[in-house]
């Protein structure tokens, strides 16, 4: 298999989730992830995780650790649909064109990632939500003052579902 073939079989569209942001503070839960990819591979879609350290999927196949930064970039470009928490590769997808949706708490996406039809991002109305943006976090670990993430737990899963359903949908 060429290193930059889509890992498993069969088709459907293609669903790329990078659960893991270098700052404990942009991580939505694993059993979100979790969930999401069950319910992604439930209508059909071929969910791969990619990143760095150890896999967060159970229902997907992962790339962990297995790609370099440009077959990073040609998996994403392949992907109809990127989902995942506030991160580079969130970046690099948009650069190539894919669609996004971004979960985001500790940081605002409106001063970071250009607003596009191309780029879906979801928070909550958390009290700390933004805290990153306003600085109050003791950058640059991003460790988080509260003892739990609220802005991030926040976001449901049927809202990150629905969104890259949305957004899978304006690829058709």
């Amino acid at each position: 298999m060429p290193p930059w073939a889509w890992p498993g079989d069969g088709g459907g569209p293609r669903v790329l989730v990078h659960a893991r942001a270098s700052q404990a503070c942009k991580h939505w839960p694993d059993a979100r992830w979790r969930e999401l990819a069950t319910r992604l591979v439930k209508h059909g879609c071929r969910v791969v995780e990619v990143g760095v350290g150890r896999p967060v999927l159970e229902a997907a196949d992962s790339l962990v650790g297995r790609t370099s930064v440009r077959e990073l970039a040609r998996f994403l470009a392949q992907a109809e649909v990127v989902v995942g928490d506030d991160s580079g590769p969130l970046h690099l997808a948009l650069a190539v064109g894919t669609r996004v949706v971004g979960i985001f708490g500790a940081t605002r996406a409106d001063l970071l990632y250009v607003s596009a039809p191309l780029f879906t991002p979801l928070t909550t109305e958390a009290e700390c939500r933004f805290c990153w943006s306003r600085w109050e976090l003791a950058y640059p670990s991003g460790a988080c003052p509260r003892p739990r993430h609220e802005c991030m737990e926040g976001v449901a899963v049927a809202t990150v579902a629905d969104a890259v359903l949305a957004q899978m949908a304006a690829v058709r």
